[in-house]
């Protein structure tokens, strides 16, 4: 749903934002398109809309193929049961009631469960109820009301659902219509869709969800009733209108900016069109809808969920739904197989028992049915086990990838930091880094923000949505702002993008085997500027530095949230221990946070992972008052049992440096300024960030913007201009570094052991030159890539 603000239109349109009006561009952001030439079918066929005739017998065979198919079979038909014998619930005489809603959105829903009982195993009596219901379609209050009234029980949102499900009903029973019949039921449909194609604008001037779910509405109309001389323009009008959103909406990479809770709204809409527009027209936009669905695998966590950022829940990852439309479409996150396999594995392994309840009735009358499985949002409009059964493809093979879980979504500003891609296991770890450019609808004050799930629990995290409602005050005074997210707000001040529609800056970005890592940026109001960088060393636990500065001294408040669990510890440490719950096992969560002179708060406010689930939780907000600081934060994922990491604080004047200890490996870090020269324990560098691991001796470190580094008085390196890179040290045959993205030619000097032989020099699997001197070898590296320097004795 959208923020019922008042504004006025000029241009793209005036927005209340925070109490202020802001000139809109919906133009210029990075989303996608599809063509906006409507193409209709040479003659109006049904049905058509889902599947043709001859292709009725393999709908019903489905059911068969599997025991999911057969599931989804067994719940659509518990719903067609009960609305061929509860009594159809009577028209709504009271405009005011919430009854007006429930009851448009169930006969709706019964009118196409019925048909489908009809076409598929030709139920005479659902076929029935099902003219019965499209005869009285639209009647009731419903053209006496104004869907722009806030609440309002016959919003467009709604509306848009109710007419793809008559859609689809009549398409299922048109064949078995009389002429006068199939006349009374087409006029109604006319009328809405016309309604539609003239107020669209009027009813969502801006293009959020409200708009395009009835584009999408709109467009399946026109394919429905493609003989009508309007058809063409509906089409048309909804192609222009869902663009808008999509290209606003959406980035290029498919990050979905109102949050994935109302990717899901749309999903309910655009997935139907998208089907609809392909088997009627033969016309394929799934190809330009991809990114979003690649968004969905990339950025789910270890029990399949996508993330609760924005104004959003938790949701499922259902990509069985369109898995069949990318079996021909090769992935770089396997060797051999397509991306539908990869999209058949996340929904099979995602985590849906939180939406899988009893069914169970709204209001006082039983016919008042929702979707009890559902977790689209539009659980009293929509059909979800229905859309399901008739999507899903259970000849796909599940198979899950298996390239590196660390992904960088650049154009959007979401990067996944993961080790691997295993489910509800006690190994994986998870880190998503926010940095989204600001949209106008269902934004949070979340940027560079981040959340962590690992151990099979959600840790760190985002505050969620709400206690329950969009309308609830509290989402305005808490769940919106900055200190309810993982983030630094300077003056009171949230981080902001650099621009309208501008992404916040990635930089540095790293994958490995040692360590992954990426820097963000953004500004403040007032000209403050925020470097906020994520490492991830050995792929075991995380590492969050920040680089902050003022033009005048100020106070920076860090917020460090730990999700639903019990906050302990003193000083710069807390702890937080997660119980078995319905989000994952019992776990932990250590943390430290530097320097040491913060002043640390424990705090206590709403956490929401699903919609009516909100409990307060401490947290902590660390308090700096400077013109320029620097923050270190170590969050180290445990088991139960597992003993909290030893931790030193190695800072010291004009930096700030740890050392771990955990397990075998012992890993120190360095944060400082840029232009410093200095040393935490037995690392020094002149770097803005170092970090090396021992393990029987030094195995791996990595630097940024360092131009020298050494370790315990050895030299690692010198390079004659700042470099970022990582090295892995682990082999005796060989040292591979890898230099972050963005990095320009460098000549490097590397430290090579005493003992051995540099017999070559491989970048990007290609022989360099190289030349040594004494106990280095010196390098002219070209830029980003891969570096191998190869040893003999």
């Amino acid at each position: 749903m959208m923020r019922r603000a008042v504004f006025t239109l000029i241009l793209a349109g005036l927005i209340g934002v925070a109490g202020l009006a802001l000139a809109v561009d919906y133009t210029t952001y990075s989303g996608f398109a599809t063509d906006e030439t409507p193409v209709l079918p040479k003659e109006e066929i049904h049905p058509s809309l889902w599947f043709k005739a001859d292709e009725i017998k393999a709908v019903v065979e489905k059911r068969n193929l599997d025991a999911y198919a057969a599931k989804l079979w067994d719940w659509i038909w518990e719903d067609i049961k009960a609305f061929k014998e509860d009594p159809l619930p009577e028209i709504p005489t009271d405009p005011t009631s919430k009854d007006v809603s429930r009851y448009y959105g169930t006969i709706s829903r019964a009118a196409k469960y019925l048909a489908f009982a009809w076409i598929t195993v030709g139920d005479t009596a659902a076929r029935d109820r099902t003219i019965q219901i499209l005869l009285r379609a639209y009647d009731g209050p419903i053209y006496e009301l104004a869907p722009t009234v806030s609440s309002s029980v016959v919003d467009e949102i709604y509306r848009a659902t109710w007419l793809q499900n008559y859609c689809t009903a009549y398409d299922w029973v048109a064949n078995a219509l009389t002429p006068e019949q199939n006349k009374a039921i087409r006029a109604r449909l006319i009328r809405e869709a016309r309604l539609i194609y003239e107020k669209i604008e009027v009813w969502a001037p801006r293009p959020h969800n409200h708009l395009s779910k009835q584009a999408w509405a709109l467009g399946t109309c026109a394919l429905t009733l493609s003989s009508e001389p309007e058809a063409a323009e509906w089409l048309r009008k909804a192609l222009y209108e869902a663009n808008r959103n999509t290209r606003y909406f959406f980035s290029a990479d498919g990050i979905y900016r109102e949050g994935s809770h109302y990717l899901l709204y749309s999903w309910v809409n655009f997935l139907p069109f998208l089907y609809h527009y392909k088997n009627v027209s033969g016309v394929n936009n799934f190809p330009i809808y991809r990114p979003a669905f690649e968004w969905m695998l990339y950025v789910r966590n270890g029990r399949g969920w996508l993330p609760n950022i924005e104004d959003a829940y938790i949701k499922p990852t259902p990509l069985h739904m369109v898995a069949k439309e990318f079996m021909d479409v090769s992935t770089p996150l396997h060797p051999t197989a397509k991306l539908g396999n990869l999209f058949q594995w996340a929904f099979f392994h995602s985590d849906t028992g939180l939406w899988q309840s009893p069914p169970f009735l709204l209001g006082d009358a039983a016919a008042y049915r929702i979707n009890a499985n559902s977790y689209s949002g539009a659980s009293v409009d929509d059909t979800w086990n229905l859309d399901e059964y008739l999507t899903y493809d259970p000849t796909i093979e599940p198979v899950a990838p298996t390239a590196s879980g660390t992904i960088f979504l650049d154009r959007g500003g979401q990067t996944v930091f993961r080790n691997n891609w295993t489910y509800k296991d006690r190994s994986h770890r998870y880190l998503l880094f926010h940095g989204v450019a600001e949209a106008d609808n269902h934004f949070h004050y979340d940027h560079l923000s981040f959340i962590i799930h690992a151990c099979d629990q959600m840790m760190a995290s985002d505050c969620g949505y709400s206690t329950g409602s969009y309308y609830d005050q509290i989402r305005k005074n808490w769940f919106m702002t900055a200190p309810a997210h993982n983030v630094i707000t300077v003056d009171g001040n949230e981080p902001k993008d650099p621009a309208e529609n501008v992404t916040p800056v990635s930089r540095y970005n790293l994958d490995t085997e040692v360590f992954d890592f990426q820097e963000k940026e953004a500004v403040y109001k007032g000209g403050a500027k925020l470097k906020r960088a994520i490492g991830f060393p050995g792929q075991d636990y995380f590492v969050v530095v920040d680089s902050v500065a003022a033009p005048k001294v100020s106070t920076y408040e860090l917020y460090l949230h730990g999700g639903r669990g019990r906050m302990s510890g003193e000083g710069n440490f807390r702890l937080w221990t997660y119980r078995d719950d319905n989000y994952g096992r019992a776990a932990k969560m250590a943390a430290w946070i530097l320097p040491s002179n913060l002043t640390l708060a424990n705090e206590e406010g709403e956490v929401t992972y699903i919609k009516g689930d909100s409990v307060p939780y401490r947290y902590v907000k660390a308090t700096l008052k400077a013109q320029e600081a620097l923050f270190m934060q170590i969050l180290v994922p445990l088991l139960p049992e597992e003993p909290v990491p030893a931790f030193t604080d190695l800072s010291g004047q004009g930096l700030l440096g740890a050392e771990l200890v955990k397990g075998k490996a012992t890993d120190t870090f360095l944060l400082q300024a840029p232009g410093r020269s200095g040393r935490a324990g037995r690392l020094a560098a002149q770097a803005t960030f170092a970090w090396a691991r021992e393990e029987n001796g030094l195995v791996a470190w990595m630097v940024r913007e360092a131009t020298e580094a050494s370790f315990d008085g050895a030299l690692l390196f010198r390079s004659d201009l700042p470099v970022t890179m990582a090295a892995d040290l682990r082999f005796p045959d060989r040292y591979v570094f890898t230099v972050a993205a963005d990095q320009p030619a460098c000549v490097l000097g590397v430290a090579v052991p005493k003992d051995r032989k540099v017999t070559r020099v491989l970048f990007a699997d290609k022989a360099l030159s190289f030349n040594v001197a004494g106990d280095t070898v010196e390098i002219a590296v070209p830029g980003p890539g891969r570096l191998v320097i190869e040893f003999g004795r």
